[in-house]
């Protein structure tokens, strides 16, 4: 056999190799929505990381946010309040869980979200709830 159909059959062989290894690498548990950005809590009035039909109309913070009344979603070009409107979450932290609390400066009930997970419905209480945010580094609460 030449030279030549060697190195042909090798080359193939690692490809068949590389593919065999990508289709058993393991996956993120949970990948964050490619808008948000790192070190960031990332909120968006629709279920589905969407706000308006749109992953890019989201609204983030970092450290706290102590009153979402003073925050706006753009629907359809309309100010929305984020305000008791959120309905999906992604806590993109790096170091610190993030809770969103249902009145402002930290009031009332709250809801932890461990780094680098999110809920792309909220449900329940929690569901267009959501009125101040923290990383926990900046409150008790968590």
């Amino acid at each position: 056999m030449s030279k030549k159909r060697w190195t042909i059959r090798g080359m193939a062989a690692g490809v068949i190799a590389g593919i065999g290894v990508a289709a058993f690498a393991v996956a993120p548990a949970s990948a964050a929505p490619s808008n948000c950005s790192s070190g960031a809590m990332c909120l968006w009035m629709d279920s589905n990381y969407l706000t308006d039909g749109f992953s890019v109309l989201n609204f983030e913070f970092q450290y706290y946010h102590t009153d979402f009344a003073f925050v706006d979603w753009w629907e359809s070009g309309t100010a929305v309040s984020v305000d008791n409107t959120t309905s999906s979450v992604y806590n993109n932290g790096n170091s610190y869980n993030a809770a969103l609390f249902a009145n402002p400066r930290e009031g009332g009930y709250h809801k932890t979200f461990v780094k680098k997970t999110g809920q792309s419905q909220l449900t329940g209480y929690w569901n267009d709830r959501a009125s101040s945010g923290y990383f926990c580094s900046y409150t008790s609460a968590c």
